[in-house]
């Protein structure tokens, strides 16, 4: 029901008997004039299993993105400490120990 209304032809549907010229709003008794087509029980329940299958994935990216941004962020706040402590100077010594080595 929730995914049937929140569809586009349902919201179109409120949008065009929408009126008001501050802020637009629908009258409780157009709301008779609203139509709501539901497909086959068995339809609805494979488009929720989809919708829901999605908006997991959806909440598993999210997450991975979370992380990813308090790494850079972590790792950003590493660099800037390491640089104002001078760590991140490289002497000259220690590059050509690891070049002969390579």
């Amino acid at each position: 029901m929730l995914y049937a209304l929140r569809s586009n032809d349902f919201q179109s549907q409120i949008r065009n008997l929408a009126s008001g010229t501050t802020v637009q709003h629908m009258r409780v008794p157009d709301s008779k004039a609203l139509t709501l087509s539901l497909p086959s029980l068995e339809t609805q329940k494979r488009l929720v299993e989809k919708i829901d299958f999605i908006s997991d994935e959806c909440e598993d990216l999210s997450e991975v993105y979370q992380q990813s941004l308090t790494a850079l962020a972590e790792l950003k706040q590493s660099f800037l400490h390491n640089a104002f402590t001078g760590e991140l100077t490289v002497k000259s010594d220690t590059v050509l120990k690891h070049e002969a080595v390579a």
